[in-house]
């Protein structure tokens, strides 16, 4: 499957590969799943292609073992994650050499659904990005910042269509932009 799609998305002129790694849990533990992501990494880089994956793969036990040239997308979906003491920190990531993309989930997630596609709840949004988040910001929403940015590449805006079906394109395009726009306004 890894050699159809890298051939494909090398083809229409893509750079990078995400190897998810964000809901690969099985049965294995963090020590046994590090070797895979290196072999993935490794498989990647011969077909051209930079590899990036979720930040959920990465522990403080396993990331020491991470090949360093897979670029981290770091994210959390609460305050409980947030503050769990077994995933690697992005201070901890910069310690060890690795790239980070901040994809702060609380500012920069979107996910329509009926529930969260309300003109309030859209506006919030773009207005927490432009007022509240800076790229230095990486832990949820709680105060905790990056003393540097040394190693950090920039930032995302993720979007996630699985509860999307009522929503329209127009309105998920529309806030996407507003998202990204937002976001970019103050990476400048």
């Amino acid at each position: 499957i890894y050699e159809e799609y890298a051939t494909f998305f090398k083809g229409q002129g893509c750079e990078y590969f995400s190897i998810g790694f964000d809901e690969y849990t099985y049965r294995s533990g963090p020590e046994e799943k590090a070797p895979y992501m290196n072999v993935l990494n490794r498989f990647l880089n011969q077909k051209g292609l930079k590899v990036r994956m979720w930040s959920d793969g990465v522990t403080k036990s396993n990331a020491s073992s991470i090949d360093k040239n897979i670029e981290i997308m770091y994210w959390f979906r609460n305050e409980e994650e947030a503050k769990n003491d077994a995933y690697a920190s992005v201070p901890e990531l910069q310690e060890l050499g690795f790239k980070i993309v901040n994809a702060n989930f609380y500012y920069l997630f979107f996910i329509p659904s009926s529930t969260s596609v309300t003109e309030e709840s859209l506006s919030k949004t773009v207005n927490d990005i432009k007022n509240i988040w800076t790229l230095e910001k990486w832990k949820h929403n709680l105060d905790s910042t990056l003393e540097s940015k040394d190693n950090i590449l920039g930032a995302m805006v993720a979007v996630w269509g699985e509860d999307s079906a009522t929503i329209s394109s127009n309105v998920i395009l529309k806030q996407t932009k507003d998202m990204y726009n937002a976001m970019y306004s103050k990476l400048k």
